[in-house]
């Protein structure tokens, strides 16, 4: 269990350039069992850490199906 008592279960990261991907792995490691919903362009680099999400979609109609306790842009 986490030492930080967050009562997130479930966030969205819009866009994985630096900012995002440092905010994917200090989310990760705070709160390990935490859902991320991840949304990219498909036009930017591949990084191994968005195997930290739990699902990546293409747009935003597709992440906005979903219910979430907090964005990151």
């Amino acid at each position: 269990m986490s030492k930080y008592k967050l009562k997130y279960n479930h966030i969205c990261l819009i866009g994985l350039g630096s900012i995002g991907l440092r905010h994917l792995r200090i989310i990760k490691s705070l709160i390990p069992k935490i859902e991320i919903t991840i949304v990219r362009s498909g036009k930017g680099k591949y990084y191994k850490e968005q195997l930290l999400a739990t699902r990546i979609v293409d747009n935003i109609s597709d992440a906005l199906k979903f219910d979430y306790d907090a964005f990151f842009i």
